[in-house]
């Protein structure tokens, strides 16, 4: 533990606004040390073992969401996201330069 002053319990420590840092410890130690245990204590909840059962069917839904899906998906708004700011990109060079040429 590291400590600014030699003493934690002086006066000092809570009068000096140099020295918050070590009454902030000093109190939270002594909060830690007089801390007490709960008085309410809650039972864990027992635990039930649940079976997925999965048909064919839905075992190939899951296989065509998860891999083809989600994928084009994902792909799709990268377009839409990568067209977007080229747009932009185009637009504001036009708008920069003289006479809006090229």
């Amino acid at each position: 533990m590291l400590v600014g002053t030699p003493n934690l319990v002086y006066n000092d420590t809570f009068r000096d606004p140099a020295l918050r840092g070590n009454r902030l410890l000093l109190e939270n130690a002594l909060s830690w040390l007089l801390a007490r245990p709960a008085v309410v204590t809650i039972a864990p909840k027992p635990s039930e073992a649940l079976a997925a059962s999965l048909s064919e069917q839905s075992l190939g839904e899951i296989f065509r969401y998860v891999l083809l899906y989600m994928p084009f998906t994902t792909l799709a708004l990268g377009a839409l996201i990568l067209y977007r700011r080229r747009a932009v990109e185009r637009r504001s060079r036009r708008e920069r330069t003289p006479g809006g040429g090229t």
